[in-house]
C-alpha cells in the first residue's frame, strides 16, 4: 500500500516537473522580452526588403531624344521606365527600351501636324488651370471640349484601370503616377493630346494596384478627319522613318536597337537616294504595339 502511494507521488512529482520543463520552453507573448518577440517576427514576417530600381538616365537633365525636332525629356523617359519596372514587373533593360520605344512612337505621331501641337497644348494647359483654380467642372469641360467618341455622355470615364490593361503606356503610367484630385497634364499619347484627373488610386501592392480617372482628348491635328489615321500601324511606321537625334549617349544603343530605320539613317543607307515613300513601304515595325 505504501509502494502503491510512493509510486503515486513519484508521477505526481514528475508531471509537474514535466509541466515546468514545457512552461518555460514555451512561453507566451507577454512573458517574452522584446528581442524574442523580434526574432520571431523575422521567422514568419521576415523584413520586405525595399526593391531597388536600377539607374537610367538619372544624372542626364533636359531634352534626352530630340524627334523630328520636337524634344523627349529624360524625366519623361524615366518616369515610364521606372513605371514599366515597379507596376508592370518588367525587366529594367527591356523597360528601357519600351520606355524609348513608346515616347519615340507618341512624337512621332504628334509631329505629323506640327502646326496644331502649340495651339492643343494651349487649349489644354487653359482647361487644366481653369479646373485646378476651382473656376470650372473637368467633366463639364470634358463634354465642351473633348473630342474622344461619345464623351458627352461618359464624360471622359475611364473606369477601373488595372496594370497592363491600357495599350497607351504613357496615359496608364500618369494613371498610376499622378496625384490625385488634379488635372495633370497636357501629355501626348499616340492617339492625341491628353489631360487627366486621377479620382481614386489603389496602391496596396503592385499586383492588385487600380485607378479611376477621368480624360479629355484632343486629336493631335485637331480635325477629327484625320482621326483614322491615329492607329498602331501608322505610330510605328512614322517612328521608323523618324529623324531621331540621340541627345543621351546612354539611349544610342537603344535607338538603334529598336529604330534601325529611321529616316535619316535610311538616306544615309541609300545614298541620299530614292523617295520617303518607298522607304515607308520597305519598313518592318521592330516591335508590336504595346
Amino acid at each position: 500500500m505504501r509502494s502503491a502511494k510512493l509510486i503515486s507521488i513519484l508521477l505526481t512529482l514528475a508531471l509537474l516537473l514535466s509541466a515546468g520543463c514545457v512552461e518555460s520552453k514555451y512561453k507566451t507573448r507577454s512573458e517574452m522580452t522584446p528581442e524574442e518577440i523580434t526574432q520571431i517576427e523575422q521567422v514568419y514576417k521576415p523584413n520586405e526588403v525595399e526593391e531597388v530600381i536600377p539607374p537610367f538616365l538619372e544624372n542626364f537633365e533636359g531634352p534626352a531624344l530630340r524627334v523630328n525636332g520636337r524634344d523627349i525629356m529624360a524625366s519623361d523617359l524615366r518616369d515610364l521606365y521606372r513605371h514599366y519596372v515597379t507596376f508592370q514587373k518588367r525587366d529594367p533593360e527591356q523597360a528601357k527600351g519600351i520606355a524609348c520605344e513608346a515616347w519615340v512612337r507618341t512624337i512621332a505621331t504628334a509631329t505629323q501636324w506640327p502646326d496644331t501641337i502649340d495651339v492643343t497644348i494651349t487649349r489644354l494647359e487653359q482647361i487644366r488651370d481653369q479646373v485646378n483654380q476651382g473656376t470650372v467642372d473637368f467633366t463639364s469641360m470634358v463634354v465642351e471640349n473633348s473630342q474622344e467618341p461619345g464623351a458627352e455622355t461618359s464624360g471622359g470615364d475611364l473606369g477601373t484601370i488595372r496594370i497592363g490593361m491600357m495599350d497607351q503606356p504613357i496615359l496608364e503610367m500618369h494613371a498610376f503616377n499622378d496625384p490625385i484630385g488634379q488635372v495633370c497634364g497636357p501629355f501626348p499619347t499616340t492617339l492625341g493630346w491628353r489631360l487627366i484627373l486621377v479620382t481614386e488610386r489603389n496602391d496596396m501592392g503592385t499586383d492588385y494596384a487600380s485607378a479611376n480617372a477621368r480624360h479629355l482628348l484632343l486629336f493631335h491635328g485637331l480635325d477629327p478627319e484625320n482621326s483614322n489615321q491615329l492607329t498602331e500601324i501608322n505610330a510605328t511606321r512614322w517612328a521608323n522613318t523618324s529623324d531621331i537625334e540621340v541627345l543621351a549617349d546612354e539611349l544610342r544603343d537603344i535607338i538603334m536597337g529598336y529604330f534601325p530605320h529611321s529616316a535619316e539613317q535610311l538616306l544615309q543607307e541609300e545614298g541620299n537616294v530614292g523617295n520617303e515613300s518607298t522607304a515607308q513601304e520597305e519598313i518592318i515595325p521592330t516591335l508590336g504595339t504595346d
